[in-house]
C-alpha cells in the first residue's frame, strides 16, 4: 500500500464557492471554514452516528441502522475510537475523519439536565465519518483532494482512495445533477405557523423566569426564541450568501438530507492538537450597529466579580481532564461586524485525545448563551424555553485521525427545512429589566439577518413547530 492518505491535486483556480455549488445539494455534504487559512468540503460519509436523549443510531455504509440505548458521550466516544486505527499525517490539517455537531440538548444531557421537549426531529448530536475531503489552503493558494479509501472493515485501501478522490473531483467539476426542490416556488400556508401570539407567550415565559431569578436560582438568563422566514434559494446557496455578507473565519454548512444547517461563527470555540487543548469560552457579548459602537461595559466586566467567579468555575471543571495545570488568560474584548465578545483562552493538556468530548460537554452550550451561574441558568432554560434549541449554542466542527480537532460555537445559526429558515436569537433577562427592551433589540437583529437573504421573518414560533 502506498502513502496514505492519497492526494489528488485540483485544477489551478478552483474555488470553494464553485465546489459548494456542485456538491451542496447532496445529502450529508459539508463545507467548513477552519480559520482564515483552510476550507474543507466533502460528502458521502462511510459511517454515521446520531443520538436523541439515550437513543443512539449508528449506520455503516449501506447497512441497516443499528439503534440502541446508551449514554450519549460514551456512545460518541466509542464511535470515535475508529480514528485511532486510521493513518496519521501530521502535516495535513484535515484529510478525513469526523464532521458534525453537538447541540444545546446534548450539552444539557451531559450535565444531567433532561429536556422538557419531546418528539424532536433533529438529533442532539450527529457525526459522519468522511474518508474523502477537498482541502483549500488560502495561504499557499493550493487545493487538493485527500482520501483514505476506507473499505467495509474501515481499513484504508490505495485503489479505493484513488477511485473516491476521482469521483469527488468529477462531482465538483460538473454542474450538479440534483434538481431544485419544488418548495422554493411555494407560498407559506396558514397551517405552517403557530397560532399562539408570540408577544403574549414570550411575556408569560419571561415573567415566570424573572420570578425564578428573584428567588436566586440564577442571576441572568439568555432567553432564546425562534423566528421563521421563507427561503428563496437552495440551502447551499443561502449559506454562500451568508458567508459572503458576513465573512467569518469559522463558518460551517452541513446538509443532513431533510435539514440543513448554516453557521457563521466569529471564533474558534475549541481546538485540539495531540493532547494540547485550547478553548475560547465567551463570557459575555453585546450587539451593535457599527464596530465603533462596541460598548465599554465589556471592558468593565473583564475585571468584575461575575467574570472572576466564572473563570474559577472553569478551572475547577477542567482540572479532572488535565495533566498538570489549567491556564486561563485575562479576558479580552474581541469585535466583528455585529458584536463585541468578552472571551478568554483556556489551555490544558488532556489525559487522552478522547477526553475532548468531556471538554465539549463542559463548554456546550456556550457560557454567554445560557446565563450566570451556568448550572442554574441551564436548568431554567431547559425546562422553560418552549422549544428545543437544537444546534443553536452547540458546537460544529471536525476531528481528524492525527488528533487534530476544531469546533465552532453555533451562535449565528440558520436551520433550513423544506423552504423555511429557522433562526434562534436570544435576549438577556434579569430580575429587574423590562423584557420588552431586549425583545425589541432582538427583533431588529433578526429582521436585519433575514434582509440579507432577501427574506422577511414571518413570526416567532413558540409551541407548534415544524421541527
Amino acid at each position: 500500500m502506498g502513502h496514505m492518505p492519497y492526494l489528488l491535486d485540483l485544477p489551478a483556480g478552483f474555488r470553494v464557492e464553485l465546489a459548494l455549488a456542485r456538491i451542496g445539494s447532496h445529502p450529508h455534504s459539508f463545507c467548513l471554514d477552519a480559520g482564515p487559512r483552510h476550507t474543507f468540503l466533502g460528502l458521502a460519509p462511510v459511517a454515521t452516528f446520531s443520538s436523541v436523549d439515550g437513543f443512539v443510531t449508528r449506520r455503516r455504509g449501506h447497512e441497516a441502522p443499528h439503534i440502541q440505548i446508551d449514554q450519549p458521550i460514551e456512545a460518541l466516544r466509542h464511535f470515535a475510537d475508529c480514528l485511532s486505527s486510521l493513518p496519521e499525517d501530521h502535516y495535513l490539517p484535515f484529510y478525513g475523519g469526523l464532521v458534525g455537531y453537538v447541540s444545546f440538548e446534548w450539552g444539557a444531557k451531559a450535565q444531567r439536565i433532561d429536556r422538557a421537549h419531546q418528539g424532536t426531529m433533529l438529533p442532539d448530536a450527529w457525526f459522519g465519518l468522511f474518508d474523502t475531503v477537498a482541502v483549500f489552503d488560502h495561504v499557499e493558494r493550493t487545493c487538493y483532494i485527500a482520501s483514505l479509501g476506507l473499505d467495509e472493515a474501515m481499513a484504508p485501501r490505495q485503489a479505493l482512495a484513488q477511485e473516491r478522490a476521482e469521483q469527488l473531483l468529477a462531482l465538483m467539476s460538473e454542474p450538479s445533477q440534483v434538481t431544485s426542490p419544488p418548495y422554493l416556488e411555494r407560498e407559506l400556508e396558514p397551517d405552517d405557523l403557530a397560532p399562539v401570539s408570540p408577544l403574549r407567550r414570550y411575556r408569560e415565559i419571561a415573567q415566570t423566569l424573572q420570578h425564578h431569578l428573584w428567588q436566586g436560582l440564577a442571576q441572568k438568563l439568555n432567553l432564546a426564541q425562534r423566528y421563521v422566514g421563507l427561503m428563496q434559494e437552495e440551502p447551499w446557496a443561502v449559506h454562500a450568501r451568508l458567508r459572503e455578507h458576513n465573512p467569518t473565519p469559522h463558518s460551517a454548512f452541513l446538509n443532513l438530507g431533510e435539514y440543513q444547517l448554516s453557521s457563521t461563527s466569529p471564533t474558534c470555540f475549541l481546538s485540539l492538537q495531540g493532547r494540547e487543548l485550547m478553548a475560547k469560552p465567551v463570557l459575555a457579548h453585546r450587539f451593535y450597529h457599527h464596530p465603533h459602537h462596541a460598548p465599554d461595559v465589556l471592558d468593565d466586566m473583564a475585571h468584575s466579580t461575575e467574570a472572576t467567579g466564572t473563570l474559577h468555575r472553569l478551572q475547577e471543571e477542567f482540572a479532572p481532564l488535565a495533566c498538570g495545570r489549567v491556564t486561563l488568560d485575562i479576558p479580552q474584548v474581541e469585535t466583528d461586524r455585529q458584536a463585541a465578545h468578552l472571551a478568554c483562552n483556556l489551555r490544558l493538556q488532556l489525559q487522552s485525545p478522547l477526553t475532548i468530548l468531556d471538554a465539549l460537554a463542559r463548554l456546550v452550550p456556550g457560557l454567554s448563551m445560557t446565563g450566570y451561574p451556568k448550572p442554574g441558568a441551564l436548568q431554567l432554560l431547559a425546562h422553560h424555553e418552549p422549544f428545543p434549541r437544537h444546534a443553536y449554542t452547540g458546537a460544529m466542527g471536525y476531528w481528524a485521525p492525527n488528533a487534530r480537532a476544531q469546533f465552532n460555537l453555533c451562535v449565528r445559526l440558520l436551520t433550513m427545512h423544506e423552504g423555511l429558515g429557522y433562526v434562534h436569537a436570544a435576549s438577556w433577562l434579569d430580575a429587574r429589566t423590562p423584557f420588552e427592551e431586549t425583545l425589541e433589540q432582538t427583533n431588529g437583529r433578526v429582521t436585519h439577518f433575514f434582509s440579507r437573504l432577501h427574506s422577511t421573518p414571518i413570526t416567532t414560533i413558540h409551541e407548534q413547530s415544524l421541527y
